[in-house]
């Protein structure tokens, strides 16, 4: 992981090995990058309730 990737590394990756382009895509400069937001930035996940008692069986073998 790199904080100031450019977000294009994969669609450079694809380009050159799955779709066989010898032209690079342009790389943004890195005064135009800005580094990607921190994990603790973004909304805490949602939770999930926990089943309040044992779960019923409902197949047979």
């Amino acid at each position: 992981f790199c904080p100031w990737d450019d977000g294009r590394a994969a669609e450079r990756v694809v380009r050159r090995v799955v779709l066989g382009e010898t032209q690079p895509a342009p790389v943004v400069p890195l005064a135009d990058r800005s580094p990607a937001p921190a994990a603790c930035a973004r909304s805490p996940l949602a939770t999930v309730p926990q089943p309040s008692g044992p779960l019923p069986v409902t197949e047979s073998r």
